[in-house]
């Protein structure tokens, strides 16, 4: 007898809200290390423009606050773009993944039908 599971309506429903259950808990999770990311590359921002600020304080004529303020402009611009790289490295990672995901769920879709068949 031809095993149905695979065509079951509550079967299907079943297998597609795991996996949409599935899709959340990892966007959640994708959101939670973004949101860290961006924390940590905040607290570097801020650190270096404290830093900078010291620097300047201390600078003893404006010949060398104009210079401090160029450099830490041109290392924010570095910085920012980096950073920027970082994240999209990130979110491109996690899309990958993602689309790994629903083709491995898919391909596990197509092996239930047949692997599920006694002969």
């Amino acid at each position: 007898m031809a095993d149905t599971s695979s065509t079951d309506p509550t079967q299907q429903f079943r297998r597609a809200t795991d996996a949409f259950r599935q899709a959340g808990q990892q966007a959640t999770e994708n959101g939670n290390r973004i949101s860290l990311k961006l924390l940590e590359q905040a607290e570097a921002n801020t650190r270096e423009v404290f830093s900078a600020m010291r620097r300047i304080a201390e600078a003893g004529d404006i010949t060398e606050v104009m210079r401090l303020q160029g450099d830490f402009v041109r290392q924010q611009a570095e910085r920012a773009s980096g950073q920027a790289r970082e994240l999209g490295d990130l979110i491109a990672n996690f899309g990958q993944a993602g689309i790994n995901a629903a083709g491995n769920m898919t391909a596990g879709g197509n092996a239930d039908k047949d692997g599920g068949q006694q002969g």
